[in-house]
């Protein structure tokens, strides 16, 4: 049986607040998931990413076109699975169409050269919408809507655009106090059908466990 995470690091919530999507707060999240993934595959596997290994994002040649991945896993010397990483800080309801295009192209893109392909998503429960000039105008907050498109994603299955591995996190930042994930808040109004898949099928102490068989299954 394969090492695995059964609960997922309390620090990847905390290193997720108020910093944008490339900032080094972002890139220390993706160099901590990176070594909680070596972790767990051990030895036999090389885990690339920017603060572990080579300090690279690794070039991963895909269907249609090269493709630079937050966290890939190299079996020798062939990429056989790979991790992009959401990080949701501001403009999230302008932008998600976007974001989740952006996902289905990149999956098929990998997927299609039979590259495992895993996407985690990390969504703060109070989303800052700022203005062109970077101040905050009001705040927005994840809905049901949002998320539909995701259920219905997970539900699709053996499609090559559908990530092999999925993981969506809300998380709150509440003042004076840990950060803590937020999808049963009633403020929300997620279904039940929603939080049970966040918190089983599409939650991150899931994906640690499941990561590990996707990299065996491409190997």
């Amino acid at each position: 049986m394969c090492p695995s995470f059964s609960k997922p690091p309390e620090k990847l919530w905390t290193r997720s607040n108020h910093h944008g999507a490339r900032s080094n707060r972002k890139l220390s999240l993706c160099s901590c998931i990176a070594r909680f993934v070596s972790a767990a595959l051990g030895s036999e596997y090389s885990v690339r990413s920017l603060g572990i290994g080579n300090d690279k994002e690794e070039q991963i040649e895909g269907q249609y076109y090269a493709k630079r991945v937050d966290i890939a896993v190299i079996d020798g010397n062939k990429p056989i699975a790979a991790i992009g990483l959401q990080f949701v800080t501001s403009n999230y309801k302008q932008n998600n169409g976007n974001y989740f295009e952006n996902m289905l192209g990149e999956t098929a893109n990998l997927r299609r050269k039979n590259c495992g392909y895993a996407q985690v998503i990390m969504i703060r429960k109070e989303i800052p919408y700022q203005s062109k000039s970077g101040k905050t105008v009001k705040t927005e907050r994840i809905s049901e809507k949002n998320l539909l498109k995701y259920a219905q994603l997970v539900k699709d299955r053996d499609y090559p655009h559908r990530p092999d591995l999925m993981s969506i996190a809300i998380v709150d930042f509440p003042a004076n106090q840990l950060p803590r994930l937020a999808e049963e808040d009633s403020d929300l109004g997620l279904s039940a059908e929603t939080i049970n898949m966040l918190q089983n099928e599409l939650s991150l102490a899931n994906f640690f466990v499941k990561f590990p068989y996707l990299c065996q299954f491409k190997r």
